[in-house]
């Protein structure tokens, strides 16, 4: 189930069922777990007079690792009102922490904890909930083989905000901005959606939706809540993603420019990326080129290369028209590198913004 699938069976839950004790909300996109807290906060404190609100609407913040300042909270009943809301963000109980054993010299990892210090605290409250009061737990990161996990699952509802698929962030993603365009009265071409959806970088493993709601705002007050947002409107106001240019980097390398190629890399490093960040996205966008490349050699035509690929349309036609100057053995090639200079960071043999440079240098030199 995706996002925004389970954020709107959230939305109809609140409306037709009763409200659970205890709610953890978690996952890669961030913008849906702050938003699930407020359609919680707002039917837990509806009938909450608001002189009273200040004494029922609690936040807290779980880095502080103050299990039993929560727990209290939890076990104290609402006050004057039918309900009390306690909003616990960054609750890091949920999260497995590696145990260690003691060695000569340093402490060892052993296997993961099946308990958080937290779990014992928890425990009685999560079974016998004090009448009226919700908790909702906003966390960083969640394994669900946890007692404390399934305790939340089984007296509670869970909710992870991660798409599974790329296809499902871009139907997300998709649907997303034409909800948002209605609601701001705004019109945008397939076109210029497609352009929009590519520059904003829609990816199941990193959060999107806030930037896309930022970004659209930043062109409806351009366009002044009115009229269509055109290609050449996004061209002017949208800051690119990181993947956008990681585009960059490859389609110089397809032009065997190598100056062009290392400028493009050099505005990541400027941007503030990470560099093995930069790598992964470099790898995995070699990976789509050599994917498209096959298929185009299989016989495949373009537009049927790109639906085969998935994802969005935008990105998905610009790799397929990319991979037709590269041979499938380079691209192998540079993969490979990839891996190679991934590895060499990792068990520090080599520097990965030095990696990238050379590799760039390399390719180009062949031609």
């Amino acid at each position: 189930m995706s996002a925004l699938t389970l954020y709107q069976q959230l939305t109809q839950d609140l409306k037709s069922k009763a409200v659970h004790p205890i709610y953890l909300f978690h996952g890669v996109e961030e913008w849906y777990v702050q938003q699930a807290a407020q359609l919680v906060s707002q039917k837990v404190l509806q009938a909450v007079d608001s002189p009273l609100l200040p004494f029922n609407h609690i936040g807290l913040d779980g880095r502080y690792g103050d299990a039993a300042r929560i727990v209290q909270e939890m076990q104290t009943p609402p006050f004057f009102a039918e309900s009390k809301l306690i909003v616990v963000s960054h609750a890091p109980f949920f999260a497995a922490k590696k145990a260690t054993r003691k060695g000569e010299d340093a402490e060892v990892e052993s296997e993961e904890s099946n308990e958080t210090p937290a779990s014992e605290q928890f425990s009685a409250v999560f079974k016998n909930p004090t009448p009226g009061v919700v908790t909702v737990f906003q966390a960083d990161s969640v394994n669900m083989r946890l007692s404390l996990s399934m305790l939340a699952k089984k007296h509670g509802a869970v909710y992870n905000f991660s798409a599974v698929k790329r296809n499902e962030a871009v139907q997300d993603a998709q649907f997303l901005l034409r909800e948002a365009l209605q609601e701001r009265g705004l019109t945008m071409p397939p076109a210029a959606q497609q352009k929009f959806l590519g520059l904003i970088g829609i990816d199941e493993k990193a959060p999107f939706v806030r930037k896309l709601l930022q970004e659209l705002d930043k062109l409806a007050a351009f366009k002044g809540y009115k009229g269509a947002i055109k290609a050449e409107d996004i061209d002017l106001l949208i800051s690119r993603s990181a993947e956008a240019k990681v585009f960059d980097v490859t389609d110089a390398l397809s032009g065997r420019d190598a100056q062009k190629a290392l400028l493009a890399l050099q505005q990541l490093w400027q941007d503030g990326e990470e560099p093995l960040m930069v790598l992964s996205m470099l790898s995995r966008h070699f990976r789509q080129l050599l994917l498209g490349k096959e298929l185009l050699v299989a016989g495949f035509c373009p537009d049927d290369a790109a639906a085969k690929l998935g994802g969005h349309p935008f990105v998905t036609g610009k790799i397929v028209q990319a991979a037709r100057a590269f041979n499938v053995p380079e691209l192998k090639s540079y993969l490979h590198s990839c891996f190679e200079i991934d590895h060499a960071a990792k068990t520090g043999q080599g520097e990965p913004v030095l990696g990238m440079e050379m590799l760039i240098v390399r390719a180009c030199k062949k031609y």
